[in-house]
């Protein structure tokens, strides 16, 4: 029918034909092996030198076609000559570039593995591909594919295909894919003729075995949905002779650690075989894991164990062998493969299976299930510490805190013995932490190790993985890794499992934020291997490679995996990690520039997180609600809320950086500069926040600061791999000294920091960074006035004061000022001078000659005492009358010729200084000179010597 699904494996494998002189296909009967060989020898037509090759096509070798007839045969075809066929064949072969194909080899195995043997030995420009439902007995190495039957996604696109073509409407195809046990042939069957085929092949070759070899088959079919371990096939089957044989014709695929057998010969050996003979195999198969798991410890064991005794209906053994391994199948994180089991011996009347069933649900985030399966407790065993503390744990993750302390309080009242009211204690620890109550948290901590004085390598884990979160909440990154990865390092000496596994996700959300690029990439190549479809915290595992996606700066997938990962978890009520899934999904898009949508995500998150008492995530949200409020231009709120966090332990200093960047928009940059200096030294050394502060600093610098300072706290950070490990980081990073060096007319540098953040952020996304870019390529060039214009357009109109002041250190305005003040220098327009008046107890405005005090009052044309007062302002000048005189009138101080002006100045001076300031004192003497009162804010205001055009050389190209 022309067309073909699934095996691009295969396909792949396949292309290496063209250096390849054989390969041979193995399968079952109707799995597609003619097929693919098909597709092969179309491949190869396409490929240089191929398109007018001879093809020769064998199907089905008959009687004439077996041993050295084969070779008479393909004689004639191919016009081979000689007394010897095989030798006239083979020299053809070697000499002459010819595609063959034998379908169904297994016919003619012999002479088959004889031309494989000659072909490979020889090499040539021909190339033979061989089908065969059995093994061959080749003795050199062709190309090997074994074909299985296709998976349920191929199947189901297989039978979608087959039935457009035919004209069908089909409600179901996924039915009729699983129906077909994955085999192409019985789809098309089933869609052309509508109903299964008659002469199954693989029911022929079923039929054509020995007696004993069809009984093994059904043994090993009978336990094949629970166990495919290689161990219990040779309990069921002790005579490997009949395994082989088995193997040799693909109805079972055997290695040393398993046999599978296939769901398509599954089904129809079971079709016909005597229930009895199931039973028994089943029940063999089952003492024999349990057995085994008695002796190796091995939790997969009783996994499969207790699989097969409740399929056989075996209840209470099944229930007893579970009990029994649930320690070992729990801490290895498997307790969700004997969650069917459970929901099935809970159905038949094993009230405790629920108690076991309601702990995986709360592992798997399925809360609902779990409140149900606790709900249909007995009294009896609703009362149990266990049971108190499963209720604790769901309490929690729905956001009820006030319940789980309550709960978590009467199961430790009701614990056996001194380890089981530590592990409560920690509990309740957590229960604390996670409430902002971080005192309360240390004090149960401190109960339970008392209660734990010899902790075992899963105890000593536990509590690490409790400080782990106890930091984690406290944002002290460095310390959190540590303690996960020292829990890490305890339980992997008791085998490791899933409390490993949870203290991985703390090591994940730790590199996060610490920026760590290496440690996370093996830390999710570690996730990845872990994370399969159905596993037990397979949806927790989702929030945490959502987050270093985000990290490593992937923002569109990380949207995408964390919005995946809310819904789920919202649908099931987890609220504490839906709010955590929620707040990194903020975060991802206000990266990814959606502004808009990370308000209203951050908003709603921070609310919920709010509503269900998770106080760490609330002021964590906030800070980062504020800042997604300060991009959008909402500046009123952006700093309410800032101001709100500003004295937060935790927040506090990120809440600062907001409120400095809200000035330095507004163009008050020396109200930024020292509220981010004030900043700094609040957060003192705690990384990663020190170097984000950092990255504020420099960004805040280029808003119309200092571009020495900027450059310093931008390298300071890119010098430090440990400090700039994330895309993000880079990009800020290389913005600022972009920025520094169009400031500075060196604009080839400017270009490789440009060309550096538009690798880093096109490949991730990363929207605002790229805007950025776009705004400095601009004031790279000349004549583009009306361009950077309209970029500052499409900029909230709350922040254009701040770029404003961008553009004088881009030397992109001529009508630039110079700020002086003792928190360094600015720049600003004529329309800024207003917010530096405001700012400062005197301004001097030394183009004008106008002094200001802080309520705007004004002298106009004292160009003498404004001259005196900026001299006294400039830290280089050192106060005396020689240095005061040679700054004013620009000669040398004769004391007996100038003392009197200077002296009348002075004090003409002083006195309308202190009338402008309410009678303060601002000059004073100081020895044989002057200063200014060290309590006086002043500012100068001068022209900015710049040339303009020092930064408008042609970009290159």
């Amino acid at each position: 029918m022309g067309f073909f699904f699934g095996r691009s494996h295969e396909l792949d494998r396949l292309r290496s034909l063209l250096g390849e002189p054989a390969a041979v296909i193995y399968g079952l009967p109707g799995i597609g092996k003619s097929e693919l060989a098909h597709q092969a020898l179309l491949w190869l037509r396409d490929q240089p030198g191929w398109a007018n090759a001879p093809e020769i096509v064998v199907r089905q070798p008959g009687p004439e076609q077996v041993g050295a007839c084969l070779f008479q045969y393909l004689a004639a075809r191919l016009g081979a000559t000689g007394t010897d066929p095989v030798e006239a064949v083979l020299t053809h072969l070697s000499t002459t570039t010819t595609l063959l194909l034998v379908d169904d080899a297994h016919l003619a195995p012999d002479a088959v593995s004889l031309l494989v043997d000659g072909v490979m030995r020889r090499g040539g420009p021909s190339r033979v591909v061989v089908t065969a439902r059995h093994d061959l007995p080749i003795t050199t190495t062709p190309l090997v594919l074994r074909l299985g039957p296709l998976d349920q996604a191929e199947a189901t696109a297989l039978a979608e295909h087959v039935a457009a073509r035919v004209g069908l409407i089909v409600r179901d195809p996924g039915a009729i894919a699983r129906a077909s046990g994955g085999i192409p042939l019985r789809i098309r069957h089933q869609l052309l003729h509508g109903a299964e085929l008659a002469d199954d092949p693989i029911h022929s070759t079923i039929a054509a075995l020995a007696p004993d070899s069809r009984d093994a088959l059904i043994r090993l079919a009978a336990v094949a949905g629970c166990s495919q371990s290689a161990d219990v096939a040779s309990a069921l089957v002790p005579d490997g002779g009949v395994r082989a044989e088995l193997a040799h014709r693909f109805l079972i695929d055997a290695s040393p650690e398993r046999v599978i057998v296939h769901g398509a010969v599954r089904d129809r050996v079971l079709e016909q075989a005597q229930p009895s003979l199931i039973a028994g195999s089943r029940r063999t198969a089952a003492r024999a894991l349990q057995d085994l798991f008695v002796t190796r410890r091995q939790p997969l064991l009783a996994v499969e164990a207790t699989c097969l005794r409740v399929v056989n209906g075996e209840l209470a053994d099944a229930f007893v062998g579970l009990r029994a391994a649930w320690r070992e199948i729990s801490a290895a994180g498997l307790d969700h493969l004997v969650l069917p089991a459970l929901e099935r011996l809970a159905a038949g009347g094993e009230a405790e299976a629920n108690v076991l069933a309601a702990r995986v649900y709360v592992r798997m985030a399925r809360v609902d299930d779990a409140e149900r399966a606790l709900a249909a407790l007995p009294p009896a065993l609703a009362d149990r510490a266990s049971v108190l503390a499963l209720r604790a744990a769901i309490s929690e993750r729905i956001g009820d805190l006030r319940g789980a302390r309550r709960w978590i309080e009467q199961a430790v009242a009701k614990a056996d013995d001194a380890r089981g009211r530590g592990l409560l204690r920690l509990r309740r620890a957590l229960v604390c932490a996670l409430a902002g109550d971080f005192a309360d948290a240390e004090d149960a901590l401190a109960a339970a190790a008392l209660d734990l004085p010899q902790p075992g390598p899963r105890d000593q884990a536990r509590m690490a993985w409790l400080r782990a979160i106890l930091s984690a909440l406290r944002q002290d990154w460095p310390a959190a890794a540590a303690a996960a990865r020292a829990g890490r390092l305890a339980v992997a000496r008791d085998g490791g499992g899933d409390l490993d596994y949870l203290l991985m996700l703390l090591e994940i959300i730790a590199a996060a934020e610490r920026a760590d690029p290496d440690a996370l990439r093996r830390l999710v190549d570690e996730l990845s291997s872990q994370r399969s479809a159905g596993s037990v915290r397979q949806r927790l595992g989702a929030v945490y490679l959502g987050i270093a996606q985000l990290a490593l700066g992937d923002a569109a997938q990380a949207i995408t995996t964390l919005e995946s990962a809310s819904q789920a978890l919202g649908e099931q009520r987890d609220a504490l990690f839906a709010s955590l899934a929620g707040h990194y999904l903020g975060r991802a898009l206000l990266l990814h520039g959606e502004t808009d949508r990370a308000v209203d995500v951050l908003t709603t998150t921070t609310e919920v997180a709010r509503q269900r008492g998770y106080q760490p995530l609330v002021s964590s949200g906030q800070v980062h609600l504020a800042r997604a409020l300060l991009a959008a231009g909402r500046m009123a709120e952006a700093t309410t809320l800032a101001g709100d966090l500003s004295d937060d332990p935790i927040v506090g200093p990120q809440a600062q950086a907001v409120l400095a960047f809200a000035d330095a928009y507004a163009g008050r940059i020396l109200a930024a500069r020292r509220r981010i200096g004030a900043t700094l030294a609040l957060a003192g050394d705690r990384e990663p926040l020190r170097a984000q502060l950092q990255l504020d600093h420099a960004e805040l610098e280029c808003l119309g600061g200092s571009p020495t300072l900027a450059r310093t706290a931008a390298l300071g950070v890119l010098d430090d791999p440990a400090r700039a490990g994330g895309p993000l980081e880079r990009c800020r990073a290389h913005y600022v000294l972009a920025v520094c060096q169009v400031g500075a007319g060196d604009i080839d540098d400017a270009l490789t920091h440009l060309a550096a953040i538009t690798e880093l952020a096109t490949v991730r996304g990363l929207r605002r960074p790229l805007e950025q870019v776009e705004l400095l390529r601009l004031a790279t060039r000349a004549g583009v006035s009306d361009h950077l214009a309209g970029v500052l357009e499409r900029t909230p109109a709350g922040h254009r004061p701040g770029y404003a002041g961008l553009l004088h250190l881009l030397g992109r305005r001529d009508d630039t000022l110079i700020v002086d003040s003792r928190a360094g220098s600015s720049f600003v327009s004529a329309d800024g001078v207003a917010a530096i008046v405001a700012e400062h107890d005197l301004t001097i405005d030394s183009v004008t000659a106008t002094i200001y005090n802080r309520a705007g009052q004004r002298v106009d044309g004292r160009a003498t005492m404004a001259a005196l007062l900026v001299a006294l302002a400039n830290p280089a000048v050192a106060g005396s009358a020689d240095d005061l005189y040679r700054a004013v009138w620009g000669g040398v101080y004769h004391p007996l010729r100038h003392r009197n002006t200077l002296y009348v100045s002075l004090n003409r001076t002083r006195k309308l200084v202190s009338e402008l300031l309410g009678d303060r004192e601002v000059v004073l003497r100081d020895g044989a000179g002057w200063r200014l009162a060290p309590d006086v804010e002043i500012a100068v205001i001068r022209r900015d010597p710049r040339v303009v055009s020092s930064v408008t050389a042609p970009m290159r190209r």
